[in-house]
């Protein structure tokens, strides 16, 4: 057991902290000088007195100017603009105090560039059309909880062209008077002999 000597205050730092370890050569060696580093650790630094994030009451938040007509939904808080884009199902612009903040709005992905351990699965991921799913929009909904915050739900099918249906995948976004946007997905095989996918995510 090593004990580290620990002098820093971080109960009034914002966020998390983290203290970095480096573990080098006390001596040279033959294939290395002294202080070369052959390990390193990042340990989480626990705060008693940090407080966790305070949570907004909805009843609190700004009242949310939405427009919606039948190809765009442009929602308005205090200090940001959203604009989604009801065919395409994605959000297409976001603007905070006047500066835009998106480039591409966010879209279920079920692929990502194989490792030298996924060379016999990725073969397998590209015949099933991972590597190219559309994405087709089959329904969008919005729903309004009062005035201070707007959840959108879509509803769409993936497949690659000429391969088939293979994913049912909704995306729920709720927006907030706050200026919070939370997003939520969810995503359901539709083929049995799917090949297996460890993880996905949104991009």
């Amino acid at each position: 057991m090593v004990t580290i000597p620990w002098t820093a205050k971080n109960e009034h730092m914002g966020g998390e902290c983290w203290l970095h370890i480096r573990f080098t050569l006390r001596r040279a060696e033959l294939w290395a000088p002294r202080g070369h580093e052959v390990a390193w650790a990042d340990l989480p630094v626990p705060a008693s007195g940090r407080k966790g994030s305070s949570f907004i009451p909805l009843d609190s938040m700004v009242a949310l100017l939405v427009d919606e007509t039948a190809g765009l939904l442009r929602i308005q808080g205090s200090d940001f603009t959203a604009e989604f884009h009801k065919r395409r199902g994605e959000i297409t612009a976001l603007e905070y105090r006047g500066l835009p903040f998106l480039a591409a709005g966010p879209k279920v992905n079920l692929w990502r560039a194989p490792t030298d351990n996924d060379a016999r699965q990725a073969k397998e991921w590209r015949k099933a059309g991972y590597d190219a799913l559309l994405h087709r929009v089959d329904d969008i909904s919005v729903g309004h909880h009062g005035s201070k915050a707007v959840r959108v739900t879509v509803e769409s099918t993936l497949g690659a062209a000429g391969l088939g249906a293979c994913f049912k995948a909704s995306l729920i976004y709720t927006f907030y008077g706050s200026g919070d946007i939370v997003i939520s997905a969810r995503v359901k095989p539709l083929q049995d002999e799917l090949p297996p996918r460890r993880g996905w995510g949104c991009r």
